[in-house]
């Protein structure tokens, strides 16, 4: 677990708007893929940090790049964004934000990670003591919807009780 120091994330420029390369626009995912897949936040990572603080939930980011360079997206995006088992845990419990990784952004992630980013890239963050940090990561190597769902309800069973908590503070 590493604390994400808050500052330093909310001034990345990282957007999510309909102009990512693949999830981006649900009906061209839909295009390719067919309708099943989770539900996707839009907008800049700052105001993502600021709507987790408020919720109370994990987020799921997605990284996304040029296919024509990281074409292992494809294979991500197909064989595991469209199970359905996935997209219901996600949309019940997640809130999952994409964000665009282009070649000049993609500096500013290895230092925040401290190591080169491989696609598919995957980060759970949270607000865990009013701190956001940085749950866990996967990077480099295709994962199936059963191993994600794995991970997932993992940190749903480490992290929940404390969401709760937070909930009830409010």
């Amino acid at each position: 677990m590493h604390l994400l120091h808050s500052s330093r994330y909310d001034t990345l420029t990282l957007y999510s708007t309909c102009s990512c390369q693949v999830i981006n626009n649900t009906c061209h995912l839909q295009e390719l893929y067919g309708p099943v897949h989770p539900t996707f936040r839009g907008g800049p990572y700052n105001e993502l940090t600021k709507f987790l603080r408020t919720r109370h939930r994990l987020c799921l980011v997605l990284l996304d790049a040029d296919l024509k360079l990281h074409s292992e997206l494809l294979e991500f995006y197909s064989q595991t964004l469209t199970s359905e088992s996935l997209a219901q845990l996600l949309d019940t419990n997640f809130i999952t934000w994409v964000g665009q990784v282009d070649l000049d952004k993609e500096l500013e992630f290895q230092q925040l990670f401290g190591e080169p980013l491989k696609f598919p890239f995957l980060a759970a963050i949270g607000y865990i003591d009013n701190t956001l940090t940085l749950l866990t990561t996967h990077q480099g190597q295709l994962i199936g919807p059963d191993e994600l769902m794995g991970k997932l309800i993992e940190l749903l069973d480490t992290y929940g009780p404390n969401l709760e908590q937070a909930k009830l503070r409010k």
